[in-house]
């Protein structure tokens, strides 16, 4: 694979236990990367005409999904990205400061950090996402005019067709903490496993 030497050091172990069984064409890995800060299980996918696997480069706080097609340059999506929280800030002020800081006046005045229950997060995980409250939800909504509405609170903020949370756990690192991509679909890493190293 093209990006293969630009990869930070991670270990791969084949037929991990997990959540579900893999998708036809994929098997089950584990990656982990100290660089990161992250043990994530994920699928590798051969079907011929493209390869999907799961990949981290060297500074990028970001576990990425890499497609590539034959013939053609791999392309990749962010589906976790790992950040660190500042002494004494709590959940919500950590969120706030990564995720709020280019939106508009408006939006930061109504955008809010609102916890979830994602039953596959298992005890001792929190998981947050950032909301529209009642009056721009309904502003976003007009403005779509029947499409699908853009993410009205930035690139962080929740998605009409899709699921993103932030995603805290205490125990295993209490600085670190998770921006997930689940995506519109069953993703092709174990959401319930995502694993922060100390």
């Amino acid at each position: 694979m093209i990006l293969t030497a630009a990869l930070t050091t991670l270990v791969a172990v084949s037929a991990v236990a997990s959540s579900r069984a893999p998708e036809k064409g994929c098997v089950w890995k584990t990656l982990s990367s100290a660089e990161l800060g992250l043990e994530v299980r994920h699928q590798r996918c051969d079907f011929g005409y493209r390869v999907i696997e799961f990949l981290t480069l060297p500074r990028k706080p970001i576990l990425y999904q890499s497609l590539q097609d034959t013939g053609k340059k791999a392309v990749l999506y962010p589906v976790v990205t790992v950040f660190t929280m500042k002494a004494k800030e709590g959940p919500d002020e950590a969120i706030r400061r990564v995720a709020m800081k280019s939106l508009s006046r408006y939006k930061r005045r109504h955008c809010q950090v609102v916890a979830r229950y994602l039953p596959h997060l298992g005890p001792g995980r929190a998981a947050f996402t950032i909301s529209p409250d009642v009056e721009y939800a309904q502003k976003a909504l007009e403005a779509a005019d029947g499409d699908i509405p853009e993410p009205p609170c930035g690139e962080f903020g929740e998605l009409a067709d899709g699921l993103t949370y932030f995603e805290f756990h205490p125990a295993e690192n209490p600085l670190r903490f998770l921006f997930v991509d689940a995506g519109q679909d069953t993703p092709l890493f174990d959401e319930t496993a995502l694993k922060l190293l100390p």
